[in-house]
Parts: structure tokens; sequence; C-alpha cells
């Protein structure tokens, strides 16, 4: 190497390697390397390309705050720089941040001008492919699965053409877990079976730890909890390995909240205790709400009724304040149960505003069986042995077959 262009290359290739490995503090040493010898050489276009790459790498790291200092400065150079597809690129991953961060709205907006600018380029399909995949992830997060297919099965022509693996897994990741969401198993497996399969061919440590966990997912809406455990647990060991706190917690929660379905809410507590921590440290506001409102889960479990009303109140503030509905609802749930129990007319009450609050099926199966189990009413019972069978025959999820078997049992 005999000039600073030649090693600005070599260590953009090198942070290029340490990325697909999972080695990400090592990236980012590499990468401020080429931030520093850029400012020397004063290629504006270079330096957002690499604050672009540490951008994500700081996520990844769980320096979100940093993260979008550096996507945000990338944004004022690709504008002034005019180039669209950079443009386009970081604005996309803004997006992926914020949904990260339980910023929906913000997360959307951003994704949004990502989709006008790749659109005001027809030429810019590898663009268009990933603010389409993102959109159907964002559809996912709020149950929205057709809407979410749609974005995915539109991204799925562009991906098919360029060849890219490294995005097709990607792809069929997201699309098992909407398949898996809308009680497809089969379909769901053989997605995230197929994505695997490529993912160890391309040696990408941190997709491979994803799709453990999304296969974690699947084996326990099946009811087999051994097994799902097991997959989140080489999720977790993956994981840690490279050094991605943020999906370490995300699945330390999905295993305590196995745990709980499982009915072992001691084992779920002491998991709840370790993620509450790594979520303190990312400083993720709805990773803490989400644990909170677990939590109050598990101590209602044991029968501790007060504390468990006290965490429900907590989580609750913490969840609407990051706006995350199924922890709204999993808390607005938890209390009016618990209020059941000083009052059940009181409970009853609650929980017929919560029946008028939400339209989603599943929702609505749940708050009628939570109902029937308060008033004891033949026609409640009716009413929740309808709904969840119409639930379990779209989703065969354990937890509805359990349902269903004690209705069939108190008829």
């Amino acid at each position: 190497i005999s000039t600073p262009w030649e090693r600005y290359e070599v260590l953009d290739k090198m942070a290029d390697v340490l990325h697909r490995v999972g080695r990400w503090e090592e990236q980012r040493a590499k990468l401020d390397e080429c931030l520093a010898l850029l400012g020397e050489l004063g290629d504006k276009a270079l330096i957002a390309r690499i604050l672009n790459k540490n951008g994500m790498v700081n996520n990844y790291l769980g320096d979100a705050e940093l993260s979008l200092a550096h996507l945000n400065r990338a944004v004022e150079l690709a504008s002034s720089l005019d180039d669209k597809l950079l443009l386009s690129n970081v604005y996309i991953n803004i997006g992926h941040i914020y949904t990260d961060k339980g910023q929906y709205d913000l997360a959307e907006e951003n994704l949004t001008i990502a989709l006008e600018i790749v659109r005001s380029n027809p030429d810019n399909q590898a663009e268009l492919a990933s603010c389409r995949m993102a959109l159907g992830s964002l559809n996912s997060l709020f149950s929205k699965y057709d809407q979410a297919l749609y974005w995915y099965e539109k991204t799925a022509d562009i991906l098919l053409e360029s060849g890219c693996l490294e995005d097709q897994s990607s792809l069929l990741g997201n699309m098992g877990i909407v398949h898996m969401n809308m009680g497809h198993f089969d379909k769901a497996d053989d997605f995230f079976r197929d994505a695997l399969v490529i993912c160890r061919k391309q040696g990408v440590k941190r997709k491979i730890a994803v799709i453990y966990g999304n296969m974690g997912q699947l084996y326990r809406m099946r009811g087999d909890f051994s097994g799902a455990i097991e997959l989140i647990e080489r999720q977790i060991d993956i994981a840690r390995q490279i050094g991605d706190i943020s999906q370490v917690t995300v699945a330390i929660y999905n295993k305590a909240d196995t745990y709980k379905y499982s009915g072992d809410y001691a084992a779920a507590l002491k998991l709840i205790k370790q993620g509450q921590s790594l979520a303190e440290e990312l400083q993720n506001a709805l990773f803490i709400a989400v644990f909170r409102v677990l939590e109050a889960e598990c101590v209602y479990g044991l029968g501790d009724y007060a504390t468990a009303e006290d965490l429900a109140e907590e989580g609750l503030r913490m969840a609407e304040r990051v706006r995350f509905p199924d922890a709204i609802y999993d808390a607005e749930v938890l209390r009016a149960r618990l209020l059941a129990r000083r009052d059940p007319a009181a409970g009853l009450e609650a929980l017929d505003a919560l029946l008028e609050k939400y339209a989603d099926p599943k929702r609505l199966a749940l708050l009628s069986y939570h109902r029937y189990r308060i008033s004891g009413n033949g026609e409640h019972r009716r009413l929740a042995r309808e709904r969840i069978a119409a639930l379990y025959e779209q989703t065969p999820d354990y937890q509805y077959e359990n349902i269903l078997e004690e209705l069939h049992r108190d008829d």
C-alpha cells in the first residue's frame, strides 16, 4: 500500500468482511480509520457512504443515538451531492433504526421518503427491493399480514432476478414470520429452513441466529416448548458470540415468554431480570416496556397479585409512551383480570370496555375467554368457544388448543 487511497480501499474491504462475520467492534474501528483518511482526502461522497455503514454498525452495537447522528450527517452529504441512490439507502436504514426503537411513525415516515426517491429512479431496483422489504416488516409488526405479504411478494420479483442470496435469505425469513403468524406453520417452517440453508452458505452469523429464533417461536406455537427453548438458546449463543446485544435481548424475552406459556413462571422471571438489565443498557424504551409487562404477567402467575398490579400499571404507562400496541393490550387485559379479583363486576366492566375498543379477532377471542372465566356465564362461554374455535382454525396455536379443551370440559 503506497497511497492513502489504497489504504482506504483495503480498510473498507476489511470492514465489509468483518461485518459479514459479525465482528462489529472491529468493523467500526476500520470504518473510523476510513473516515479519518477521507477527511484528509476531502471526498464527500465516500464520507457519506462510510457514515451510512458506520450508522448501521453502531445500531448493531446498541448505540442507536450515535447511529442516527451518523446517518443524519450522511443524509446532509448525500443531499448536497444529489446522490439519490445513497440517499434512499440512508433513509431505509434510518427507518430500520426507528423500527428497532419502537418509534413506528418515524420509521414509516423515513421509509416513505425512501420509497418516493427510488420510485423516481426506475433503474434503482436494489434500493426499491430494500424499501419494499422494510415496509413489509413494518406492516408485519402491526399484524397487517396481507399488506406485509403484498410488499414481500413485490420484493421477491426483484430479488429473484438479482440473485443476491443475502437479501433472498432475509426475504424468506420475513415471509416465514408472516406465514407463522397467519397459522400456516408448515409453510413457515419451509421458508425458515430455506433461509437457513442460504445463510449457512453465506456464513452470515447474525441472520443464522435470527432464523433460529424465528424457528423457536414456531415450535412454541406448536406446543413444543423444549424444542423452542433449544432453538432460542442457539440464537442467544450466536448473538453473544458476535456481540449483537439487541438480538440477545429479544431472544431472552422470547425465551422468558416461552417459559411463561409452559407455566414455569420462576424460570421466566430469572430471564426477565437479565433482559431488563440489557434493555436498560441499550436505553431501549420499547424493550424496557415489554419486559415490565411480561414480568407483571409472570408475577400474576405466581399469585402475587398486589405486586402484579403495580407492575401492570407501570408497564402500561411505559407501553403507552412508546405506543407499542401488543404491550398496551397485554397490560390492559392483565389490569382488568387483577381488578376482577377484587371486584368481579368492575373487572367485567373493564373487559367489556376492551371488547368495545379492540376489533382484532385474536384479541376479541381472548378477551371473550377472560370474560367467561370471570363471569362463569353460559352465554359468555358459548361466545368465547366460537371465537377461539374460529381463531384456532385460522392459526392452530397450542395456546388456543388448550383453551378449547378447557371450554369443552366446562361444557
